[in-house]
């Protein structure tokens, strides 16, 4: 059985509903959704994770929407007798905290984080602003997923921990915007 942990927002329900449409494609998978408000994944997490564990002793991955909830998760993995190597692992579509890019690097549980690039994020913003106070039309960058896994977690700015593209885009706005 695999897990899934609640989603908190629009965009979280959008990545719900992705991991939920995957696994009903999956003829070796079964999904059992917890859902409980995400201000509240500090007090209930390690609970719903002991739950799951003491219901399902094949459950063998934990997919959620940010990973702060891995944070809450490992105690009562470690607590159940579970090794940092599985064979139970954590894999999480976003936000990619520290913490998660410290788990991916040491094989503490965590398998994968789809990160997101808050700097590149910042400068887009910055430039619709640019753009909407001058009249023009929004430019609509959608920035391009990226699966952080151990093999690449010192890629991109993970050596900071933190999910930052090589890609230019700083050079690429500045001299959009004509800075120096």
């Amino acid at each position: 059985m695999d897990k899934m942990i609640p989603p908190a927002t629009a965009i979280d329900q959008e990545k719900n509903n992705g991991f939920q449409a995957a696994f009903k494609e999956s003829s070796t998978s079964s999904i059992t959704i917890d859902d409980y408000p995400f201000g509240s994944r500090s007090t209930r997490t390690s609970g719903e994770i002991t739950a799951t564990i003491e219901k399902d002793k094949n459950v063998n991955w934990f997919v959620t929407i940010n990973d702060s909830y891995f944070d809450y998760s490992i105690p009562a993995l470690t607590a159940a007798g579970y090794k940092p190597t599985g064979p139970v692992f954590l894999n999480s579509a976003g936000d990619g905290s520290p913490q998660a890019f410290q788990r991916i690097r040491q094989g503490n549980f965590q398998m994968d984080t789809v990160p997101e690039p808050l700097n590149e994020q910042g400068w887009i913003m910055a430039d619709e602003f640019n753009r909407a106070f001058n009249g023009q039309q929004p430019f609509n960058f959608v920035t391009k997923p990226h699966l952080t896994v151990k093999a690449n977690v010192d890629e991109d700015g993970g050596q900071n921990n933190t999910y930052d593209p090589d890609n230019g885009y700083r050079d690429k706005f500045a001299a959009l915007w004509q800075v120096q």
